[in-house]
């Protein structure tokens, strides 16, 4: 889920329109990821950071592959509506939403 054929397919629906040269391209691959992996991994440790004493290394596991499983299934069934309709803002949240959970419960 993290290459940048799926990222850019995320991030610009089926509008994508490749950039001309291999710099360029590049440059967007990368601020694409920081923006959608980075920005979610680092929320979610930091979420697990203040609240791994208070619920529970257990527990927080639990909650974070229950929410991840919440949200794969909402992104599985409408993906294809929202790429197909320019979604893509819609898509990045819930692709955000993920990277947390996943952070979140490991």
């Amino acid at each position: 889920m993290n290459s940048p054929r799926i990222i850019t397919a995320i991030w610009y629906g089926s509008a994508a329109e490749p950039p001309k040269t291999i710099y360029k391209m590049l440059i967007h691959n990368v601020w694409q990821s920081l923006v959608i992996v980075s920005f979610g991994a680092i929320t979610g440790c930091v979420i697990t950071f203040f609240t791994i004493d208070r619920v529970g290394r257990r527990n927080i596991q639990i909650i974070g592959f229950f929410w991840l499983f919440v949200l794969f299934v909402v992104i599985g069934g409408i993906f294809n509506y929202l790429y197909k309709n320019n979604g893509s803002s819609a898509i990045i949240v819930l692709y955000i939403l993920c990277q947390i959970f996943f952070n979140f419960g490991r």
